[in-house]
């Protein structure tokens, strides 16, 4: 695939996970769509399979079922694709065993995606989770 490729499907698999927000079947069934069975997702949590990065983007569906990520930057080169998100959500779901809070969070992510056989193969993600955590009230803000 060609370097405007790999971005039109990076930007399509981010448009597919805002449609289907607060639907966790339907967010662990779009894995499958964009990302190839061999998929591997490294993040500051470690490392996950395709079957738990599936699991995680249905907990966050529950979690912050308006959850929404807009791409602010998107950059390739050769089969990667680099996005700068902007991410929003209300807390309205169980969240690494936080009960619901109602609060609005917003923080930014970037994510380096590796692209091949037309789709997802390995990615790098990096959320903000220090934001993200002091917004929900678990680490108090300094």
């Amino acid at each position: 695939m060609s370097v405007e490729e790999n971005k039109a499907l990076v930007k399509r698999f981010f448009e597919a996970v805002n449609k289907v927000r607060g639907n966790p079947s339907r967010m662990q069934n779009l894995i499958g769509d964009f990302v190839t069975p061999e998929h591997l997702a490294h993040s500051p949590q470690g490392d996950t399979t395709v079957d738990q990065t599936s699991q995680m983007w249905g907990m966050l569906a529950i979690a912050f079922p308006d959850l929404n990520e807009r791409i602010d930057d998107i950059i390739a080169e050769g089969n990667k694709v680099v996005v700068r998100l902007d991410v929003t959500g209300t807390h309205k779901g169980n969240f690494n065993g936080m009960p619901p809070s109602g609060k609005q969070v917003h923080f930014g992510e970037v994510s380096i995606m590796r692209v091949g056989k037309g789709k997802i193969t390995e990615e790098w993600d990096f959320p903000d989770m220090l934001t993200l955590m002091q917004q929900l009230g678990a680490i108090p803000k300094t």
